[in-house]
Order: C-alpha cells, then sequence, then structure tokens
C-alpha cells in the first residue's frame, strides 16, 4: 500500500548518466567532430552509465553486527522506541536526556558516529511501539534497538504488545541487537516489568533494571513523581551503556531464528498501512482509494475484540475536543470521541475499531478539530491482510 520513493541509488544513476551524457557532447565539440549526431553518441552513454551505477555498491556497505561496528568505531544506527521516558522528558535539555548521553559517549568510548532515531511518544503504551515501527520508512537499517515502554501500559495482553515490538524489530532488520528498559517509574517490579524480563530472556536481549538504582533515594531522580530529572537520566544513560559494555565484552551472538513466545503474536506480522501520501483533502476530510478489500487475520479475536483487524491512526491531539470519525463507502465504521485537557499537543496512536473488514473503495477520515489536519499521519490495520480478488 504505500508509495515507492527514489532512494538513493536511482537519484545517483539518474545523475551520473546525465553528467556522462554531457561530458561526452563536450569532447565531440572539443574535438571537432559535428558530423554525427547528439543522439549517435547518447546510447554509448547510457550504456556506459548503466554499468557503472549497476557495479557500485548499495546504501547499505556494512553488514557486520552492531558490536563488530563498534569494536572498529565504524558508523551506527540506534533506534529507540518508548513513552515519554524513552522521549526523554523530564530531562532540562535534549542533550542531557538519557538516549543523548548515551550516544556521546558511545561516540567518546568506541569512536563510532551514532545516527540516532528516537520514535518515542509521550502518554503512548506498547502497541504504540509496535505501530511506530511498523510505519517507519526512512530506508535505514538500524544496528541496536532500545525499547522503553510500560508505564502507560494495563496489565492484560501486555506481554502481547510489548513482544510485537520485538518481532517487529527481528522482521524488519535482521540481525538487530535489542535492549529492554524495566522502566524506573514502577518503583518495584510489578507484573509488567517480570513480563520484560521473560520475553527478553526469551529473546536472549539484555534486561536494564533502573528499578534498583532508583530505589536509593527515588525522589531526587525524579521531576515530577514519574519522569527522570537530569541525575536520573544520568543513570538511566549509564544502566544502557553498561549493558552495551557487557555486549562487546561478551561477544554476544544474536540467534537468528527464536519462535515467538506468544503463538498470537505471529499475527502482528500483517499490517497494512495508508500513508497521508495516500490521501487527498478536502476541508476536514482526508480521502484515499481501497484497492482490494482487508481483513483480519486472527487477532482481534485473540484478544477478545472479534473476527477483523484492529484498527488505528498516527495523529496529534490538541487542547480540546478531538473526535474522529471514519467511513467506509460513506459508511461509519469507526467514530473516536476524545477530549485532551492539557495545554500542550501531543502525538497519539489511538485505536479507531477492533474488529473492522473494509471493503474495496474510498476509506476517509474526518477531524472535527481543525487543527489535527496538518499532522495526520495515516492510517493503519493491524493483523490485517488485504484479499486478492
Amino acid at each position: 500500500m504505500k508509495p515507492h520513493h527514489v532512494h538513493g541509488k536511482m537519484a545517483n544513476m539518474v545523475l551520473l548518466i546525465s553528467f556522462l551524457f554531457l561530458i561526452g557532447l563536450l569532447l565531440k565539440y572539443s574535438c571537432g567532430r559535428l558530423r554525427k549526431s547528439i543522439f549517435t553518441a547518447l546510447p554509448m552513454f547510457l550504456f556506459a552509465a548503466l554499468l557503472i551505477s549497476c557495479s557500485a555498491p548499495p546504501e547499505e556497505t556494512d553488514p557486520r553486527p552492531f558490536i563488530e561496528k563498534l569494536e572498529s568505531a565504524a558508523p551506527v544506527k540506534i533506534l529507540i522506541v518508548g513513552d515519554s521516558i524513552g522521549f526523554g522528558t523530564g530531562a532540562s535539555s535534549e542533550k542531557t536526556s538519557w538516549a543523548e548521553l548515551m550516544k556521546t559517549e558511545l561516540k567518546q568510548t568506541y569512536g563510532s558516529d551514532v545516527l540516532l532515531t528516537n520514535l518515542s511518544m509521550g502518554g503512548c503504551s506498547s502497541i504504540c511501539g509496535y505501530a511506530r515501527v511498523m510505519e517507519l520508512d526512512d530506508g535505514k537499517t538500524y544496528d541496536l534497538a532500545v525499547i522503553c515502554y510500560g508505564e502507560n501500559d494495563a496489565e492484560e495482553d501486555f506481554e502481547l504488545y510489548y513482544e510485537s515490538i520485538l518481532r517487529a524489530l527481528r522482521n524488519r532488520y535482521p540481525g538487530i541487537e535489542i535492549i529492554c528498559i524495566q522502566e524506573s517509574s514502577q518503583r518495584e517490579f510489578t507484573v509488567k516489568m517480570r513480563r520484560i524480563a521473560e520475553i527478553a530472556e526469551h529473546y536472549k536481549c539484555p534486561v536494564v533494571d533502573t528499578i534498583t538504582p532508583f530505589s536509593a533515594d527515588y525522589d531526587s531522580y525524579v521531576k515530577d513523581g514519574t519522569h527522570p530529572n537530569d541525575a536520573g537520566h544520568r543513570i538511566y544513560a549509564d544502566a544502557v551503556l553498561a549493558a552495551v559494555r557487557e555486549m562487546v565484552i561478551g561477544r554476544k551472538i544474536e540467534p537468528k531464528d527464536i519462535e515467538p513466545a506468544s503463538a498470537s503474536v505471529r499475527l502482528f506480522d500483517d499490517f497494512v498501512w495508508f500513508p497521508r501520501e495516500s490521501f487527498r483533502k478536502d476541508g476536514q476530510t482526508f480521502t484515499c482509494e481501497v484497492e482490494r478489500a482487508i481483513v483480519g487475520n486472527g487477532l482481534a479475536d485473540a484478544v477478545g475484540g472479534g473476527n477483523g483487524a484492529v484498527m488505528i491512526t498516527d495523529v496529534f491531539d490538541y487542547s480540546g475536543e478531538n473526535n474522529i470519525r471514519v467511513l467506509n463507502n460513506d459508511k461509519e465504521i469507526a467514530y473516536r470521541e476524545a477530549s485532551w485537557s492539557f495545554e500542550f499537543k501531543q502525538r497519539h496512536i489511538p485505536i479507531l475499531a477492533a474488529d473492522v473488514t473494509l471493503d474495496p473503495g474510498t476509506l476517509s477520515i474526518t477531524f472535527e478539530n481543525a487543527e489535527q489536519l496538518e499532522e495526520f499521519e495515516g492510517i493503519g490495520f493491524l493483523a490485517a491482510k488485504q484479499e486478492n480478488f
């Protein structure tokens, strides 16, 4: 469903062909060989350009694992997937957030340049993390992911949604290393924190415990009772860096094939995403064309929601009412009635409906709050497959 984009290699090939063609023309003119038509030389230059372009190395030139890249001071790409603690809330500046501290010290310790992408969103739970990973389309191959969830999650089905993040990461970025954080805000090893440890152990991933170091003097490490202050972010950074050091010392090798801890998590492998670019805007409504029917693969039934797909959207909520209506062929399939009581805006990925079947035709989403229009990212369907007719 997602449109294809022209990335580096294709663009470089076009530029190269144009450059070689111009050089050829200049050579012909400079030598006074004007007897032949310009178009006689064109095939020769196009063929040469194509050969050179196809022989060029791909965009991702270093297939080595994360640990080997660090040991050789090679550049690494790191993905942070989390809630407000993952985002850095509570730090006095971006530079003092734990993720940025980690980035800086990895560079200082190993000499590696670090490209850091932070997908974290305040107020969100694990299912948002899964959706963010699945909708990410930046053309990069990540070496390490750090997962930071639990504070906003309900206990029910937590392990299913949390594991879906690990599976999405491993499916999208084979060979990626993953670190799982037990959040300090839980203050004790709750059921959710124990589930994180169990899932991490199943996938042979390091677990970072921030609960224990915070327990020494919890109030001195938090800004508002929940989010770490600068001293707390320092603890997070040190704990993650310690896990990285252990990975390097232990020469950890990520197993290639691991069966899921929950059989139902396989259903998350099916994901259909309609990005904003797929829609046309008319007033406060976005509409796109659906070529094939979308049906559920059984997840909604597994979590007690029916047989259809789980429909989400990616949007910012603003102060006041943020109601959303979704239609399929002019028939309402979801209505979200929600209000946001804070003065600041916040990005959310709400579940609009847990039992949806989409017919071919039109899919439209209408925002009653006009402020939401500019930052609408798209509509997704979890545990969904497209039927072939």
